[in-house]
């Protein structure tokens, strides 16, 4: 899924999903915890960063992610980027599907993902060793604003355009965004892969190419299940998506 390049953000970082209510973070010893059901005011840009010190906010004001999973570790090495991955990405993408209701075909038909935060270094040094989670709604330069109070789950399909994923772009670049902004294709049909053992990335995506021409008509783009670990946390549906006008 989508916040696979969160390893890559960390590396650059290091050289320089039950939601419950939330309010302030939690204090263990001196080092404050995140809690999940906490609200936040995140950018584009803080979310490219290791670590995202800012306070949180009350879920009933404006915000733009909410933590949906805290993980614990022990003894992390925080320059090992891809043995932080191992262990923070399969919790952390729980943490999402259960946050949003626990259907995976209305996930990957939605602009939801997540991004992950570590410690300062503050924290750190003063022995934390966890890593936030918060789900996100991806909107190209700003991310969207989140539905008030603590509770993400997707509605019914087809989702509404704040929430429905789209693309915008070049064909060799398409940005994956809300269809509250602009864009060129949107998200409409997801197809269950048949089966119960993942087909490889190649079969997929020849899979995913072939049925999506099959139902639609026109220009249209197509997204395939990327990984075998994808596979296994339910997302198995190739995702078609017709070329609109808005």
């Amino acid at each position: 899924m989508r916040a696979l390049r969160s390893a890559a953000v960390l590396a650059a970082a290091l050289s320089t999903l039950l939601v419950a209510p939330g309010s302030a973070s939690a204090e263990r010893g001196a080092v404050a915890t995140p809690v999940v059901g906490d609200c936040h005011t995140l950018t584009v840009d803080e979310g490219a960063k290791f670590s995202d010190p800012d306070p949180t906010v009350p879920c009933t004001n404006r915000h733009t992610s909410i933590t949906i999973e805290v993980v614990q570790l022990s003894n992390p090495d925080w320059s090992a980027a891809d043995a932080l991955w191992k262990k923070l990405s399969k919790p952390c993408y729980l943490g999402l599907i259960d946050a949003l209701g626990g259907n995976t075909k209305k996930i990957q038909l939605s602009a939801y993902t997540f991004y992950w935060f570590g410690p300062t270094k503050a924290e750190r040094d003063a022995g934390a060793s966890w890593v936030r989670c918060d789900a996100v709604v991806l909107g190209g330069g700003k991310f969207v604003p989140l539905p008030a109070g603590t509770d993400i789950s997707l509605g019914s399909l087809p989702l509404g355009n704040k929430l429905a994923e789209c693309r915008a772009g070049k064909r060799a670049d398409y940005q994956v965004l809300s269809c509250s902004r602009r864009h060129a294709y949107r998200a409409t049909l997801a197809l269950n892969y048949p089966g119960d053992t993942y087909p490889g990335k190649k079969a997929a995506l020849h899979w995913a190419l072939r049925h999506c021409r099959a139902h639609l008509d026109g220009a249209f783009y197509y997204e395939s299940v990327p990984s075998k670990f994808s596979w296994n946390l339910g997302f198995r549906y190739a995702v078609c998506l017709p070329e609109t006008r808005s």
